[in-house]
């Protein structure tokens, strides 16, 4: 009897430390595939906008993008109201925002197309911006950008630089102060192109009632 129970209590012991061993080793398995299949952190997570390999930059709340939101392309800058598929969407929520007609500046060869948005609506304590296109054919170009006679509460700051083959592009953020009144504001963009001074070209903001 002593002998039987000996048998049973090693056999008891040898259960006891293979199950241990199973419960380790599926422990440990689990382990290792959440940490392969675990998903790319959110922008909740990573305090990052959500990437998307065929879309542009979002971010996870509508409400905080704008139409004229700067995007980058393979084409150069873009406004996002002219980017399809934004969040996930099959069709584009604004308006597209034209460039403008292309401005001539200057004579000859060193004749300058330049398409930029001349008029702009907007609310008071908002941020506008405006992409400036600027091209001599067969030239690569450094252009210089000023805001001329702008009115007092609105003001004008260097945004992104960009361009496709010989086409500069420089965004013109414009912001507007919320103490701004309602009304029709004029004023001019001046454009230096190497160092040369080629003139203005006219932009208009029209700031609405809240």
């Amino acid at each position: 009897m002593r002998a039987i129970r000996i048998s049973l209590l090693v056999a008891l012991i040898i259960l006891i430390i293979v199950g241990n061993c199973s419960c380790e080793k599926a422990n440990n398995t689990s382990t290792v595939y959440s940490y392969n299949s675990q998903a790319a952190p959110t922008s909740s997570e990573s305090g990052q906008p959500t990437v998307s390999n065929n879309s542009p930059i979002t971010t996870s709340s509508t409400s905080t993008q704008q139409p004229d939101d700067v995007v980058f392309t393979a084409g150069g800058l873009t406004y996002r109201a002219n980017v399809f598929g934004l969040a996930g969407t099959t069709s584009n929520p604004w308006p597209t925002i034209p460039s403008g007609p292309g401005v001539t500046l200057g004579t000859g060869t060193d004749a300058a197309s330049v398409g930029y948005r001349s008029y702009i609506e907007t609310q008071p304590g908002q941020t506008r911006n405006n992409i400036i296109n600027v091209q001599i054919p067969g030239r690569y170009i450094k252009v210089k950008l000023e805001a001329v006679n702008l009115p007092d509460g609105i003001t004008a700051e260097e945004g992104e630089i960009g361009g496709m083959g010989n086409t500069y592009q420089q965004v013109i953020s414009f912001v507007i102060s919320s103490t701004v009144q309602p009304g029709q504001y004029d004023f001019k963009i001046d454009i230096q192109i190497d160092g040369k001074d080629y003139g203005t070209v006219p932009c208009t903001i029209k700031v609405l009632p809240r």
